[in-house]
């Protein structure tokens, strides 16, 4: 048996799992084109998942490729249960760690995160190791046994054994042992990405019978403090005022609405809370969400308590802005929603790519005096500009706009800004749309969702046009209102 197939199939099938997150990961972002063009991103996936795999291999594999040996298990199923054994115990740890959050989902919900999570990428890292060197390794076993002479077949016992541990003498037991912390460190990061990632129940859309024919509906909405503010039915029942708001990634209703729908609320959900991270929010499920003409079936709604100072009972995110193509006309306070199959776009606009993050929160690559970054389309802040710590930090602005603060401020379901520093920027250019003089924000406060921005585009800014967000084919369009 040439070793050079054992350190192959080491090196290699690792990868196997790596790939298969790949892609995974790009199927639950609806297939973001930028999840594939972004290299980093899948390199640090596959690395991720080799160092991953080769404690796995170093830990459990070997020793249970020698146990394998000894009891005369040389078959391609014998390697698969194997394989699957390995991905449970791999999966026990970030179990345990989420326990009280795992122990409020249903057992089906468990049982499909370690097949999906876990147990898949194992075995289809088991397959690719038995195709390149697991077959050699059997048939090797099956030539020993066969052998009369008992000097002989310890020979070739130790010989094998040196070629099963060829790499692990070069890794060394204690850079292993060592590199446990680290790896199920990474795995912890995993596991809690993939929570943070996971995507509401999907939506069935349906409508009314007797609009059933119709492509489109629209509504007005409430235009006060420069928000997007709508009626809605839940369940029958409303008109309630909920904001619609492409910064929230699901959607959000009060403890009070819940109770007042009689809605079943399950613990252990999380909500983005922006600079402050994640904060603790309830977890419901909506039969009819109404929205004009058109419903939405089966919708997850979080469940926090909202400032006293918000005229609305919830928000609309990003489930309705992916199934449909939203135009906002700011000046005739009308917003209309459009199916995909529907939608003809004929005014002279301009269009932006965008792309979204995590699936979700649509940004846009835009340009502050020349520093060029990656903003939010956030229709929940009623600002015009604001920028974000990091992005300050990288390009210097503090000590380029000496922003002052003015006794204005912000405020989000779990925080409050007093005293915003701001300051005016000379040129913010959005593709080609050019904007002079812009009101902008300084959030000085770093961590939390915020630093996977620059900043974030505000309703200051988007109620200067007519906006067309197209999630589907991933763009804007602004156009000059008249």
């Amino acid at each position: 048996m040439k070793v050079a197939r054992v350190i192959a199939a080491y090196l290699v099938s690792p990868l196997a799992g790596g790939i298969y997150w790949v892609v995974l990961n790009w199927l639950l972002n609806d297939r973001d084109p930028e999840l594939l063009r972004d290299p980093l991103a899948i390199v640090g996936i596959l690395l991720l998942f080799a160092i991953i795999g080769y404690v796995a291999e170093g830990l459990l594999g070997t020793p249970l490729l020698c146990w394998f040996r000894r009891r005369g298990y040389s078959s391609l199923p014998s390697f698969l249960w194997g394989g699957f054994a390995i991905g449970v115990i791999v999966w026990v740890y970030p179990l345990l760690l989420f326990f009280l959050v795992l122990r409020e989902r249903s057992l089906f919900y468990n049982v499909i995160a370690v097949l999906v999570g876990s147990v898949v990428p194992t075995l289809l890292s088991t397959i690719v190791f038995w195709f390149i060197a697991g077959r050699q390794i059997t048939n090797r076993w099956t030539r020993d046994r066969n052998r009369k002479e008992d000097g002989g077949r310890i020979k070739d016992e130790r010989t094998d054994l040196k070629s099963v541990f060829i790499l692990h003498p070069l890794l060394g037991a204690p850079l292993i042992l060592s590199s446990m912390k680290l790896v199920f460190a990474l795995i912890i990061s995993l596991c809690a990405l993939s929570l943070a990632r996971a995507q509401p129940k999907s939506a069935t859309l349906t409508s009314a019978p007797k609009e059933a024919r119709e492509s489109s509906t629209s509504l007005s909405f409430d235009a006060a403090n420069d928000l997007i503010v709508i009626n809605v039915m839940i369940n029958g029942q409303g008109p309630f005022r909920f904001l619609l708001d492409t910064g929230a990634s699901h959607h959000v209703m009060t403890p009070e609405l819940a109770q007042r729908l009689g809605l079943k609320i399950e613990s252990g959900a999380a909500l983005d809370a922006g600079a402050q991270g994640t904060a603790s929010a309830g977890l419901t499920q909506v039969a009819e969400l109404r929205i004009g003409n058109f419903t939405l079936e089966q919708q997850t709604f979080l469940i926090t308590p909202f400032p006293a100072a918000y005229t609305f009972q919830g928000f609309i995110g990003a489930e309705v802005f992916k199934r449909f193509i939203i135009h906002l006309n700011f000046q005739r306070s009308l917003v209309t929603l459009t199916t995909p199959q529907g939608f003809r776009y004929q005014g002279k606009g301009v269009t932006i790519p965008i792309k979204l993050h995590q699936g979700l929160l649509p940004q846009v690559q835009a340009n502050v005096d020349g520093s060029g970054g990656w903003f939010k389309i956030d229709s929940g802040y009623n600002g015009t500009l604001a920028l974000f710590a990091k992005f300050i930090d990288e390009h210097k602005l503090l000590s380029k706009y000496e922003p002052r603060a003015d006794g204005s401020g912000a405020r989000t379901l779990t925080a409050e800004f007093q005293n915003l520093p701001i300051a005016k920027i000379r040129e913010f250019k959005l593709g080609k749309v050019r904007q002079v003089d812009v009101l902008t924000s300084f959030f000085l406060e770093r961590g939390g969702s915020n630093s996977m921005f620059a900043g974030a585009i505000g309703t200051g800014i988007l109620k200067r046009f007519n906006v067309v967000l197209n999630y589907q084919e991933r763009y804007m369009i602004l156009e000059e209102p008249g």
